[in-house]
């Protein structure tokens, strides 16, 4: 039923996606070599506030916790995929209640346990550890070759496989974990495949009036929140990325205005379409990050 909702250019990319990886994880896929190139920080002027921590040994979701001490977990599927997807995105690693030290050993964790994890070139999973873990690095600067080594070589993967065939949210994340990854590594060839990608989905699923085209508040809240710390990212660039920046600013205002004409009184936002309660970042909290930024809230045509 799942292949009759995509077109034939999206079943054509399926296969060629699993054919990856497959390859991938065969070991057939060629690999950038090692060592990682030398890292550069990517240094973002706001923390935005998520809903995931780790506290007292046990790692909090909305909704759910468990405890971490085995390894074994990474692979644990008995409290749902999506549950399991959140596990190995490692959104708790930005929580400031884990250190470096408690963050760097469930790192290392995820990387000796990686064999047969399902997650290891899941591209969306890619995706969010990249973001997460550059972000974490950067903020502690741990001088840590193997975890380095390993991010390289997930972004090469991710650089030869994003998700066409899902196409939406997912080729947003790809494209802005890959800028994130190109700046990081100063690898150029995979900040323009990130910015090609954006600025046709930016194209493809921002509408005039600044509303994400699937009309789901937390999704639009999630690619708004990316847009405005990539824009965070473009500052501390010293090419000139000009045509890109000005995409972006227009975009997140227009997203901005949009967002805000569909706040409640209280400050929470309609569950609409997929939407759950805690599955984005605060309204307020973009809001002040886009303040930061100099960027100001578009008309809103709701």
């Amino acid at each position: 039923r799942t292949a009759r909702r995509f077109h034939p250019d999206q079943i054509r990319q399926k296969v060629r996606y699993s054919l990856r990886k497959t390859m991938a994880e065969n070991g057939r896929m060629i690999m950038p070599p090692d060592p990682a190139p030398d890292p550069s920080p990517v240094v973002l002027a706001v923390r935005v506030p998520m809903h995931s921590t780790i506290r007292e040994g046990f790692i909090h979701f909305p909704g759910h916790s468990r405890k971490y001490e085995d390894i074994a977990m990474w692979r644990d599927l008995r409290h749902g995929r999506l549950w399991n997807i959140r596990l190995n995105s490692f959104e708790y690693l930005l929580s400031p209640d884990v250190g470096v030290s408690e963050g760097m050993r469930l790192i290392h964790d995820f990387i000796h346990s990686s064999a047969g994890n399902p997650t290891l070139f899941d591209s969306y999973c890619v995706s969010q550890r990249l973001m997460n873990w550059i972000t974490f690095f950067s903020t502690h600067e741990p001088e840590d070759a193997v975890a380095n080594g390993f991010l390289w070589k997930q972004a090469h993967y991710l650089s030869q496989n994003p998700e066409y065939h899902l196409r939406n949210n997912h080729l947003f994340d790809n494209a802005f974990a890959l800028i994130r990854a190109g700046f990081y590594f100063g690898e150029e060839k995979y900040f323009q495949a990130g910015q090609r990608i954006l600025i046709e989905e930016i194209n493809r699923q921002i509408l005039p009036d600044g509303a994400h085209f699937e009309l789901c508040p937390m999704y639009h809240c999630i690619v708004l929140w990316r847009m405005l710390e990539t824009i965070d990212l473009l500052r501390h660039i010293r090419y000139d990325y000009g045509p890109l920046r000005t995409l972006l600013h227009d975009t997140s205002s227009r997203m901005l205005g949009w967002i805000s004409a569909i706040e409640f009184g209280n400050g929470e936002l309609p569950n609409l379409n997929d939407s759950a309660d805690n599955g984005s970042p605060p309204l307020a909290a973009l809001r002040d990050y886009a303040h930061e930024l100099k960027i100001k809230i578009g008309r809103a045509h709701v």
